[in-house]
């Protein structure tokens, strides 16, 4: 396996967490989460307009941001009936959603893309919002290019650190296989069993010693998760 003079380090000193990449830009998440937001309706013309944008912390490929948004649904109705349509007015405040990079590359954002609260009301008159978007506080996703948005060629690596379920054939969660890695450590969920752990980035491989786990290896080490075996497959439990 090539572990390097860093992974070395790791070895002796078993303290070693994942290097972080830079976290996207709030621009970035703002435009994913547009895209998201605008693919999942069908019967409206969607808004979304955003007040606060904070990138919070980052994780072996997983970047969280705190989101407080509107977003602005208005349907025409049918005119010729007289019914001018409806407009639903719905808030995330302070939610808290995760930038990912997906199997191809691209920007994915993980986390609720339904918001907790929602108001619809009917349309006064025809081509008139009852909530009017001019009102509505917030600046929409910028337009064009934004430095990062761009997909990347996939790559191994970028362990996530934390808690980690385990699944085996058909999808099934293995009962007590469950544990948590922290910095060059993992344990059961208990935290009384456990070892060591070693990350080879490069070759996208997580080795486990002593501890219950000790000689299994995780491959294939992405941000979603890594194989055990052909049939156990380990994902972050979020």
């Amino acid at each position: 396996m090539r572990i390097g003079i860093v992974g070395v380090l790791c070895l002796v000193l078993a303290n070693c967490a994942p290097a972080e990449d830079a976290p996207p830009s709030e621009a970035v998440l703002q435009q994913v989460l547009t895209a998201e937001l605008k693919a999942i309706t069908k019967d409206y013309q969607r808004t979304v307009l955003f007040e606060q944008v904070k990138h919070v912390s980052s994780n072996g490929g997983y970047h969280k941001f705190v989101v407080t948004a509107a977003v602005h649904d208005y349907n025409s109705g049918y005119p010729p009936n007289g019914y001018w349509g409806q407009t639903c007015l719905g808030k995330f405040t302070n939610e808290p959603l995760d930038l990912v990079r997906g199997p191809a590359g691209n920007w994915l954002v993980q986390g609720r893309l339904t918001p907790p609260e929602s108001t619809c009301k009917d349309n006064p008159a025809k081509d008139l919002s009852s909530f009017p978007v001019a009102q509505i506080p917030g600046q929409q996703a910028p337009t064009g290019a934004v430095a990062g948005a761009e997909a990347a060629t996939p790559t191994g690596g970028q362990l996530y650190v934390g808690e980690y379920a385990c699944y085996g054939t058909g999808g099934r969660m293995m009962t007590g296989m469950g544990f948590r890695l922290s910095s060059g450590r993992y344990a059961d969920l208990d935290g009384e069993r456990g070892g060591t752990y070693t990350y080879d980035e490069g070759a996208a491989t997580v080795t486990f010693s002593g501890g219950y786990m000790d000689g299994q290896t995780g491959t294939d080490v992405t941000s979603q998760g890594f194989q055990i075996s052909s049939t156990v497959n380990c994902e972050p439990w979020r």
